[in-house]
């Protein structure tokens, strides 16, 4: 099931100045697990590229790169990344694959994206949906090939809002092969009362990107839910350090069961 952390990166310290990000780094106390993302923007201050090297606890390195291309308007019109090739080097993955994103005409709200592409003689294929409601994104549909010409439902994530911030978040997947989406696990969020460091808004639903973008506020705590067990999976509260603009520089997170420390650090430009 899906993070609803956004990601960050390895070490560093946050610069008090600037209110763009530049950097989200984040360390695991004990561990050489960590992520570093950093963020680059056009002229109108909109993401253009995102670039996260992520550590694993072998002290194993990822580089993955997705760019936005926009049009004239500032629409994102395709996502290009290397994230199959580079989370499975040698399975044959091309180097780039362009996620189509599609808009209906005359609007501005992108209704869903789309990839395709072989590995030797077997297509690859995605598709995701989006539903809107008040104009904000509650539902991700997501569909993938099981053959060349068929789809099947992969997941359906609903999202539940509360004073700009997603509060609920419901995973549903197919309880067997080609069964129905059913209710597998739940994020339940709280926030703090500061500026998120990123607002991209319903652009966070793009690949590359995370939900948590869509927020105005910063997450405190989350709570994960396995409902295949029943059972609470994770509890992880934040604290954060503030600078002048009260935007957050640094903090911790901290997940029971385990006692994982991970800490925080951002840097604005």
């Amino acid at each position: 099931m899906p993070d609803p952390v956004v990601t960050g990166s390895t070490g560093g310290t946050g610069s008090s100045s600037g209110t763009v990000l530049s950097t989200y780094q984040s360390k695991t106390v004990g561990s050489s697990e960590g992520s570093t993302s950093t963020y680059e923007y056009d002229g109108s201050s909109r993401v253009i590229k995102i670039t996260s090297v992520d550590v694993d606890s072998s002290n194993n390195s990822t580089t993955t790169v997705y760019r936005y291309v926009r049009d004239a308007s500032g629409k994102i019109t395709s996502v290009v990344t290397n994230y199959f090739a580079a989370t499975s080097p040698g399975s044959g993955f091309p180097d780039s694959v362009y996620v189509n994103v599609n808009y209906p005409s005359g609007s501005s709200a992108y209704n869903f994206t789309s990839y395709a592409f072989s590995v030797g003689s077997v297509p690859v294929k995605d598709s995701i949906s989006y539903i809107y409601t008040g104009g904000i994104i509650t539902d991700v549909y997501e569909y993938q090939a099981i053959s060349a010409t068929t789809f099947s439902a992969a997941s359906h994530v609903q999202y539940v809002y509360s004073n700009g911030n997603i509060v609920t978040e419901k995973i549903y997947t197919p309880a067997s092969t080609g069964g129905a989406l059913t209710l597998a696990g739940m994020y339940a969020l709280d926030y703090d009362s500061k500026t998120s460091p990123l607002i991209t808004g319903n652009e966070s639903f793009l690949p590359g990107q995370n939900v948590g973008y869509g927020c105005k506020n910063n997450l405190a705590k989350f709570v994960l839910t396995d409902y295949t067990t029943n059972s609470v999976l994770a509890t992880v509260n934040y604290t954060y350090q503030y600078n002048s603009s009260g935007l957050p520089v640094s903090g911790t997170a901290v997940q029971t069961p385990g006692n994982k420390t991970v800490t925080l650090t951002l840097a604005y430009k």
